[in-house]
């Protein structure tokens, strides 16, 4: 497994991907049989996903964060990730380059617990 940080169960995430899903952590890490590590998440529509510990971050990091955004997507950022960076980013694919939520997005209202 990595050096992250291991979280542990009821803590609220962000799941990086298209499109970003939110949920709690049920259990996990985990490790499988083939070496493979992930999270159980139940997201805020109940499913439960299993989700590796790369993609996934607190809630409070990610608002937290630096991130590229490009319709209503993220495409590049994340917790230890410099404005600088992310400026080069922009300027190379696109995008804006906002710290946390966008403004007007639900979750920049709603403070993580």
């Amino acid at each position: 497994m990595s050096d992250k940080e291991a979280l542990p169960a009821g803590t609220e995430v962000v799941i990086y991907g298209q499109p970003l899903w939110l949920g709690v952590i049920v259990s996990g890490p985990d490790e499988n049989l083939l070496g493979n590590v992930s999270y159980r998440i139940r997201c805020e529509n109940g499913e439960i996903v299993k989700r590796a510990p790369s993609i996934v971050v607190r809630r409070t990091d990610f608002a937290t964060s630096w991130h590229v955004w490009k319709d209503d997507q993220v495409i590049a950022g994340g917790p230890e990730i410099s404005r600088e960076r992310m400026d080069q980013y922009a300027v190379e694919h696109g995008g804006e380059v906002l710290y946390g939520w966008p403004e007007g997005h639900p979750e920049a209202q709603t403070p993580a617990q």
